[in-house]
């Protein structure tokens, strides 16, 4: 059985730069498809939280 690399990236504004994190994620190894991106809300505002 083979490891299994997968990464995870998470903006909470449209300010953010999601390739700052992607980035360095591809260089370790980390295939484009097993990227978990997500654009959160941010804690301070709460903006989409039920």
């Amino acid at each position: 059985m083979s490891a299994q690399i997968i990464g995870c990236a998470r903006v909470s504004t449209n300010e953010q730069d999601l390739a700052t994190q992607l980035n360095p994620l591809t260089g370790l190894g980390v295939p484009e498809g097993l990227t978990n991106v997500d654009h959160g809300v941010t804690g301070r505002n709460g903006t989409g939280r039920d």
